[in-house]
């Protein structure tokens, strides 16, 4: 797995260039520590998200309800596998857009096998996106809190992004919304704050205005 083909989806002209390097980092960071084994990847869209974790795992399975370059369709209100199926689990940027993500979060700790580590991403500060399912943002207080009540024993919370990091990154998106992502003005704009935004990530570190957890929590 090349995870060069992963950030290709995000060039520099994208709004989603920083942002999603500093998430893929810290994906592949939790996935040596957290990851291996037989892993699902729950919401996998279109399995980009192999090149990152793929090296760290034995067997990638990739579900989502999509049909297309997917190992398994199905939904993860019941998912289509045996009780302990997986060693690990994988889901990024999906429980915001499920209207009811503590069913959800009990079926995967369902397929996870005891003793089994499951990461998960989810935002604070975001956008309106995926429309109309697109129904939560979560405080790391109901995190705690939806991941307990299914079950999970809870590894670690961590924030990924302060201030400028959410504020420009947005600030982008507002403009390839307002002017198109073609637009000179915009293009301008990308090129310069995408850079600058991987600069001040590390030295932003007011985490109550992050766009972005990461979790990962444990099977007992």
């Amino acid at each position: 797995m090349d995870k060069r083909k992963y950030y290709a989806f995000y060039p520099i002209f994208s709004p989603a260039f920083a942002v999603m390097r500093i998430a893929g980092k810290k994906i592949e960071e939790y996935a040596k520590q957290y990851l291996g084994g037989r892993m699902l990847d729950a919401g996998c869209g279109d399995r980009r998200k192999s090149h990152l974790v793929g090296r760290y795992v034995k067997e990638y399975v990739g579900m989502d309800i999509k049909k297309k370059k997917v190992d398994v369709a199905g939904t993860l209100y019941s998912l289509p596998f045996k009780e302990g199926s997986f060693d690990s689990v994988l889901c990024t940027s999906v429980l915001e857009h499920l209207n009811k993500p503590e069913k959800a979060l009990r079926e995967i700790y369902r397929v996870l096998r005891h003793g089994g580590n499951a990461v998960f991403t989810v935002p604070l500060f975001w956008h309106l996106h995926e429309e109309p399912h697109d129904y939560y943002r979560f405080t790391r207080y109901a995190l705690e809190n939806i991941f307990k009540d299914a079950g999970f024993e809870i590894n670690k919370i961590e924030p990924l992004s302060g201030f400028w990091t959410t504020f420009l990154c947005e600030f982008l998106y507002y403009l390839k919304e307002t002017l198109g992502g073609k637009n000179p003005v915009y293009c301008v704009f990308a090129l310069f704050l995408n850079p600058l935004i991987m600069l001040l990530h590390p030295l932003d570190r007011s985490f109550k205005f992050t766009w972005l957890y990461i979790v990962s929590v444990r099977k007992p």
